[in-house]
């Protein structure tokens, strides 16, 4: 029920119930770039992260947070049958700092954990050919990022202005010709959507290409420099406008699955209304998503899903998120991780929306992130997102009416997502 006001009130507790299940550990293991995208979120248009220096991650601080983690989890067990933590490389572009990753793996091979240590790399793949052999031993899950054909990819160049395009899709092809099951059941594409392509061609070309249907993303919006948002609206597309000007669009909702954007949010509006959605056993036993709504819905409470560690050791809940949001540090001497502080810190930022959410139409539904609301690290943050026309808010009749015109994926949704 909800009263005249929200709270938000993550314990010390649940950061540390967190810490001890931790799903994703990222290293942001270099700040340096061989290519220099227009639309980057560390590039000009930004001002939200730590300047790019092209430096390369020590491996002390790797080495330091990976045994304050290692005694945290020894201490305090989840009790489940298996604990999994993926170990992501990110950038800049990783492959430039392929020695401390290769180092990286050996010592946690060497750690003999008890839980399952799975490897993620995201990469631009220009660099892909001199270490695939590599990537292949290890089994790593890699993201590589493409655009689409050449004329979509223009965005993506090198310093000296020459596209990227041909030597990531030469090393694209390599890597599926050499090692087709690794290719199909490890590799994966993210495209950025923008004035030079549209979603419908995006999805053909990777799957006549590669037989992928890549994750699509909209420019990102958050930590953008107020001076340059006509340089960033005259790149920006729209994913729905994208959609709108396909002819026959609806054999796409076939074709992207899940990631189809209004599929998503026929998704998210099931599992917060229709109360049949648990995010594992556990939480179908003991019942903990029947709890009151709070402020922020959307936002994840500290490492629930990850933890993001910057090349200057900045910890953070996320690499979405701006660099001005670091809840600790750590180095090759030490490591600051405050529980009280993070969640005294964490509480206050939430809570600032509270009387925003508590009048919105989307409370309960949302799934916005607190940190891409505008003003945020401000004391009067605006929710772009807020919707004050009560229940039958945008997100409900868009959805509804979806579902009406597609209802076999009501079915699907319910036989994929009741139990996840």
């Amino acid at each position: 029920m909800q009263t005249d006001k929200l709270l938000c009130q993550v314990s010390p507790d649940e950061i540390l119930s967190n810490l001890a299940g931790l799903g994703q550990l990222c290293f942001e293991v270099t700040d340096a770039c061989n290519l220099a995208c227009d639309y980057c979120v560390y590039r000009d248009l930004f001002s939200d992260h730590d300047p790019r220096n092209g430096k390369m991650m020590d491996f002390g601080l790797v080495k330091r947070l990976l045994d304050y983690l290692v005694e945290l989890w020894d201490q305090h067990p989840t009790g489940k049958v298996n604990d999994y933590t993926a170990i992501s490389f990110y950038g800049g572009e990783p492959l430039l700092n392929m020695p401390l990753i290769k180092r990286t793996i050996e010592y946690i091979e060497g750690l003999h954990l008890k839980r399952i240590i799975r490897f993620n790399l995201t990469t631009n793949a220009t660099l892909l050919d001199r270490h695939i052999d590599y990537l292949v031993e290890k089994e790593f899950n890699l993201l590589i990022s493409l655009d689409g054909d050449q004329l979509s990819d223009r965005h993506r160049r090198y310093h000296s202005g020459k596209e990227s395009f041909i030597d990531v899709f030469s090393n694209a092809k390599k890597l599926k010709e050499r090692y087709p099951d690794y290719f199909r059941e490890k590799v994966q594409f993210n495209a950025v959507l923008h004035n030079y392509n549209d979603v419908e061609p995006i999805v053909q070309f990777m799957k006549r290409e590669f037989g992928k249907v890549p994750s699509i993303s909209e420019i990102n919006p958050r930590g953008l420099d107020p001076e340059k948002k006509k340089e960033y609206l005259a790149m920006y597309n729209n994913f729905y406008t994208s959609l709108d000007r396909v002819k026959d669009a609806d054999y796409l909702v076939e074709e992207m699955g899940f990631s189809h954007p209004e599929t998503e949010d026929l998704i998210r509006y099931m599992r917060y209304v229709g109360g049949n959605y648990y995010s594992g056993y556990f939480s179908l036993l003991s019942n903990t998503l029947m709890r009151p709504n709070r402020p922020a819905p959307g936002t994840c409470s500290p490492f629930q899903k990850k933890m993001f560690v910057t090349v200057n050791g900045k910890i953070l809940q996320c690499e979405r998120i701006g660099h001005n949001f670091s809840l600790g540090t750590v180095s090759a001497d030490r490591i600051d991780l405050n529980l009280d502080q993070i969640s005294e810190r964490f509480n206050g930022w939430v809570n600032g929306l509270s009387k925003s959410c508590l009048h919105c139409g989307n409370l309960g539904i949302c799934q916005r992130c607190f940190f891409n609301v505008y003003g945020v690290e401000t004391a009067r943050p605006v929710c772009q997102f807020h919707s004050p026309t009560g229940k039958l808010n945008m997100i409900s009749r868009d959805s509804r009416a979806f579902v009406a015109k597609h209802p076999e994926l009501f079915y699907k949704i319910i036989e994929s997502y009741s139990i996840q």
